[in-house]
């Protein structure tokens, strides 16, 4: 009889076991189906219209933006095998931010260097950035077929021609001329420089021209600090005539060329007198900060 309550109780304790075993994987996988469909609902482009798990079947409906996060992802996270989801979506166009982005991406295929983003409350698509005036005008006939974009804004995008343009002047800008004590002769080593900025200045107003733009360059000349005022003034003149002379000599056009005689009022660096004795550029052209 002992040996009859012994198999009992052990039965029963083995009743329990599977049976609280049992219950622990549909809570658990109870739990898992909760997380994943709450983690799929919060995903952009995704919207659940009808979630059920019974007795280790899943059922999940409802629409998703085919640029959305594929929701096998997001059961394969949660140990849900997709063999055992019944699932159905349809396929719809989310006007989210990102994918308005995304599409926009793929139908205008912007170079690396322009930004593209989007403005939910006012439907607007913004470029930032270079691009090459192709892709400008471009974009400027195809934003319109992008849903959700119902304007389009590129006031902070410019043409990368004309950037290059600007890398120009900047180069240009930055170069110098220096000359001997009280002469319009050029110091030996600056032959070559005077060759350079000639051959500059014409790569910058051939690329000008092509757009259109109007350039004008100051030819500045300068004088060291030693000697009269009136003196260096003429000194300065006549060292910005040479200057000019010699570009109008390579085929430059002598009205793009403007002569500024300066004197020794801008000779800032009072110890250097080298480089007080010098010519500089400034250029401007035409609606180009």
């Amino acid at each position: 009889m002992l040996l009859n309550y012994s198999y009992t109780y052990a039965l029963a304790g083995l009743i329990t076991l599977v049976v609280g075993a049992w219950g622990f994987f549909i809570i658990r996988d109870q739990h898992r189906w909760n997380a994943a469909v709450e983690n799929l609902s919060a995903q952009p482009g995704i919207a659940i219209t009808k979630a059920e798990h019974d007795n280790g079947r899943y059922i999940i409906n409802g629409m998703r933006d085919p640029l959305a996060v594929d929701p096998n992802e997001i059961l394969r996270k949660y140990h849900i095998n997709a063999k055992f989801v019944n699932s159905k979506w349809i396929p719809f166009v989310s006007l989210e931010s990102e994918f308005v982005v995304k599409r926009a991406q793929q139908l205008l295929k912007p170079p690396k260097s322009v930004s593209l983003s989007f403005e939910d409350g006012t439907g607007t698509l913004t470029a930032t950035g270079s691009a090459p005036i192709k892709w400008i005008l471009e974009t400027q006939r195809t934003w319109r077929f992008i849903p959700g974009v119902i304007q389009y804004q590129e006031n902070n995008l410019v043409d990368s021609s004309l950037e290059k343009l600007n890398t120009y002047r900047k180069q240009l800008e930055q170069r110098i001329l220096l000359f001997k004590n009280g002469s319009t002769d050029l110091l030996s080593s600056e032959t070559s420089e005077l060759q350079k900025i000639a051959s500059e200045v014409k790569r910058l107003l051939e690329v000008a021209d092509s757009f259109g733009k109007d350039v004008k360059i100051q030819i500045i000349g300068h004088t060291s600090i030693t000697g009269g005022e009136e003196r260096n003034k003429q000194l300065s003149q006549q060292r910005a005539s040479k200057v000019e002379d010699f570009l109008v000599s390579e085929g430059i056009n002598k009205a793009n060329l403007k002569i500024i005689s300066v004197g020794s009022n801008q000779s800032t660096n009072k110890q250097d007198m080298t480089r007080a004795r010098r010519i500089s550029l400034k250029i401007f052209i035409e609606n180009l900060e």
